[in-house]
């Protein structure tokens, strides 16, 4: 996740809506990590650079909002931080452009990145503290999977993956793991189930965690020689499942 250290003023600016535009010069420094993070085809340079008009093409314009949108993808993610404290936003990246900054923030006649946000929130820390406190059990549990299974955490998707395993996916807390890549019902599942995490606290395990292991465990061993769409329904009728389904917006087609 990209982070970007800002003064008072512009955290402001940008927490109360004013400001939704973030410029950082082209210097070596944010080229490695914008590439790194965007894989862009080409960095940018003043020799092709036309002044006042954003470059549209070749990774200088990188429009997130519609490319993802349509590859069913949630948008990339930046941390926004407050000099060097502990307070912080969370912000998605719309779109990145190389423009001329004598207009921009930095007022530079030099090029600058700008990058477009939306969807601005400042993290509450002591409610994230209460939140994992709420939720230990399943929460230390979910460690010690990422742990074992090495899984890395895909900052602007929101969970763990690993392919270090044969396919499962499970959601403990803050912990979204699954191995290989996941489709969107999935993912939408677990989210579910991370839900239910948070109204459950303590009892997660309880009354989610071991009812859908169990039935996870029985489908595999009993279940061998039904069809993979008997098997689906069979699974995602359990009462749990189905609440998970609900509360993650998954809509499963069943004939009748």
């Amino acid at each position: 996740m990209l982070t970007f250290i800002l003064k008072k003023e512009w955290y402001e600016k940008i927490k109360s809506g004013e400001k939704t535009v973030e410029y950082r010069e082209v210097k070596p420094y944010w080229n490695l990590r914008i590439n790194k993070k965007f894989h862009l085809n080409q960095l940018p340079s003043e020799k092709i650079f036309r002044d006042k008009c954003p470059i549209r093409g070749e990774g200088f314009f990188t429009d997130f909002e519609y490319g993802l949108k349509v590859a069913n993808h949630p948008l990339p993610k930046c941390k926004l931080r407050l000099g060097y404290t502990k307070k912080y936003m969370i912000a998605n990246i719309r779109k990145i452009e190389v423009l001329n900054g004598k207009d921009t923030d930095l007022a530079i006649d030099k090029l600058v990145y700008a990058i477009h946000l939306s969807n601005v929130k400042e993290a509450d820390l002591m409610k994230k503290k209460i939140s994992y406190i709420w939720q230990l059990p399943q929460n230390l549990l979910g460690l010690i999977i990422v742990l074992i299974t090495r899984a890395k955490y895909e900052t602007d998707l929101g969970f763990y993956c690993t392919y270090s395993f044969g396919w499962f996916g499970v959601s403990l807390g803050n912990y979204i793991i699954f191995s290989g890549s996941p489709s969107k019902i999935s993912i939408n599942h677990e989210k579910g189930h991370q839900k239910q995490s948070l109204y459950l606290g303590w009892l997660y395990l309880i009354v989610i965690g071991i009812p859908s292991f169990v039935g996870n465990v029985c489908d595999r061993l009993f279940h061998k020689k039904w069809s993979a769409e008997k098997r689906i329904t069979w699974y995602y009728k359990q009462p749990w499942e189905k609440w998970a389904d609900k509360l993650g917006g998954v809509k499963r087609y069943e004939k009748s």
